[in-house]
């Protein structure tokens, strides 16, 4: 593994193991997903800070919300979990914060940290076919570091991996194809005899993605099925697009709409699928799962979105390879920020 990346989760590892009872810094639902992490590692979270004033006094995750100041900043080490990272630094060192730490990506797992994750991003990296996919885990880590200075992006467009060759008239899944300009660039690159099934589960976004298609010349080429990708068919709550200012939809127990999920293996059952693409807020390894009878017998390229949580870096890969060793893994990076990491699974 990179030196950078593993020195800087030491760096967390050593942060974590010596102070169980912190205060975190950012109430929203990254806040809300930190604290819940934290309580896994077996870490108290015994107080929340955040500058809106509209949430102070107000328990998350059933603990209380305070303003940030320098009489209390210091009762506890701090852990930043919030998109304004950058800015919650600069205000720790104002408020002469002498204890804190950016737990604002790691923090956004399934597992506890553990030495484990070194580990597993060892076995990541041995996985990786290339030099250029390795060093996206350097960038990784720099980033992790100083977010401020960005990310460097790949030079092909993202679900475009030069290494991806599909059959003249491939069938394509567009999971989570939110306005379905994936569906259409996925199309127009791979070739215009090729079919694409998106799947969008938003009601406001299932509109933009009917407008699109609908205006788009080879629009027989493209269907749309109304659902989300994962592992069974039922009906689940969403955080809708509206609630999260445009943002993709996601599933959560406390979502504001009610929206119908399947399966690829129920909904493609008897259609051939040559590649598969996933986006889908988190729920990329339910979407895995929900495809693993296609993902078998078809053998399709794919092209997975590992950002959502932070461990998906290696669990997302890990599930792959026990459906079949022989995928060789890539991955690209795709903005300059923490967004779009894909493996490529070929």
């Amino acid at each position: 593994m990179s030196n950078s990346l593993k020195l800087f989760l030491e760096n967390q590892l050593e942060f974590f193991n010596q102070h169980k009872r912190v205060a975190v810094f950012g109430a929203g639902s990254g806040g809300q997903q930190v604290i819940e992490w934290l309580r896994k590692s077996n870490i108290t979270v015994c107080r929340v800070y955040d500058n809106d004033p509209t949430k102070h006094g107000i328990p998350v995750c059933g603990v209380e919300v305070f303003t940030p100041n320098k009489q209390i900043i210091n009762d506890y080490p701090v852990v930043i979990a919030s998109t304004w990272n950058k800015e919650i630094k600069q205000q720790l060192s104002e408020l002469a914060c002498t204890l804190f730490i950016d737990a604002s990506i790691t923090g956004l797992s399934n597992t506890p940290i553990t030495s484990d994750w070194l580990t597993q991003l060892k076995w990541l990296e041995e996985q990786l076919v290339d030099d250029d996919s390795k060093l996206v885990l350097e960038d990784i880590a720099h980033y992790l570091e100083q977010p401020e200075k960005g990310m460097p992006k790949a030079k092909y467009e993202q679900y475009q991996h030069p290494k991806l060759h599909l059959i003249k008239n491939a069938t394509i899944i567009d999971g989570g194809a939110f306005d379905a300009l994936s569906s259409i660039n996925l199309h127009h690159h791979y070739g215009l005899e090729t079919k694409v099934t998106a799947f969008e589960p938003d009601p406001g976004n299932v509109l933009k993605c009917k407008q699109l298609i609908a205006n788009y010349e080879h629009k027989e080429k493209i269907s749309l099925i109304e659902k989300g990708v994962w592992d069974k068919e039922e009906t689940l709550y969403f955080n809708s697009s509206n609630s999260v200012h445009g943002a993709s939809s996601s599933a959560n127990s406390q979502g504001d709409i009610q929206v119908p999920v399947t399966g690829i293996d129920i909904a493609l059952k008897g259609h051939k699928v040559h590649m598969i693409k996933l986006d889908v807020e988190g729920a990329e390894l339910k979407a895995l799962q929900g495809a693993k009878k296609t993902i078998l017998s078809d053998k399709p390229i794919l092209a997975i979105c590992l950002y959502h949580y932070f461990d998906d870096l290696w669990i997302l890969p890990k599930y792959i390879k026990e459906l079949n060793p022989k995928y060789r893994f890539y991955i690209g990076h795709h903005t300059n920020n923490w967004f779009e990491t894909v493996l490529y699974a070929i």
